[in-house]
């Protein structure tokens, strides 16, 4: 008798364990995650605050190189493209991500303006065309032109190479691929950022400390995500 109450649980258990990880395959994969929570409007403003600041400072440090319509007319909406077609992009890949696994807490990576690719193209490709060629009004039109087929080289190889990462995660170390990202954000985007929390400190160091205080230390402050407190060793 106990071995067939047994078998009926493990018949129950399989039947709800199907019924768990195919229950999101029955909708349309365009169904399968929420199309809006909570948390988007803080991911939105902090992912178009970011991407809108990155824009404007790469925009700023062309005009003293490239006529103001090749910016303005070309660069920026040519951004506006590629974010909306990446933004979708990603969107569509964790929606099919979903419905295959059956997960519900997915959600598509951010799409934005590499900061620290933007100022080496500006720098190191078309800072570097135009004062070789002489600082003329052609040279800033080869120089836009020579970073607009260096973004097009760089987005071949990265797809050509796309298939080799999975291999390459898995052959090396996971802090030898984040290092150098870690250490450009510490870099750049902390040590800036402090620089200028350091020009008004009696408005910026207070909430500046209770973010750390927050996120490192588990301490509870209202409206504020906290780590928990780590147990005593």
């Amino acid at each position: 008798a106990d071995a067939e109450v047994d078998d009926e649980v493990q018949v129950a258990a399989e039947d709800s364990s199907d019924e768990l990880g195919h229950g999101a395959s029955k909708l349309p994969w365009y169904h399968s995650l929420p199309y809006f929570v909570a948390g988007d409007i803080d991911a939105f403003t902090g992912v178009f605050s970011n991407n809108l600041a990155t824009m404007l400072a790469g925009a700023q440090m062309l005009t003293s190189v490239l006529p103001r319509d090749v910016i303005f007319d070309k660069i920026i909406p040519g951004v506006g493209i590629s974010m909306l077609f990446g933004c979708l992009w990603y969107t569509f890949q964790a929606l099919l991500k979903a419905a295959n696994t059956g997960r519900t807490d997915l959600c598509c990576i951010p799409f934005g303006i590499n900061t620290p690719g933007l100022f080496a193209f500006n720098s190191g490709i078309i800072f570097a065309v135009y004062f070789a060629e002489g600082r003329t009004p052609e040279a800033s039109v080869l120089a836009w032109k020579v970073g607009v087929a260096s973004n097009f080289v760089q987005g071949l190889v990265e797809i050509l190479l796309a298939p080799l990462g999975p291999q390459i995660s898995k052959a090396v170390p996971m802090v030898a691929l984040l290092g150098s990202l870690s250490s450009v954000g510490l870099a750049w985007l902390f040590a800036n950022t402090l620089q200028a929390e350091a020009a008004w400190p009696m408005v910026t160091l207070a909430p500046f400390f209770l973010l750390l205080a927050a996120m490192y230390s588990g301490v509870k402050v209202p409206k504020v995500p906290s780590t928990p407190r780590a147990p005593p060793l």
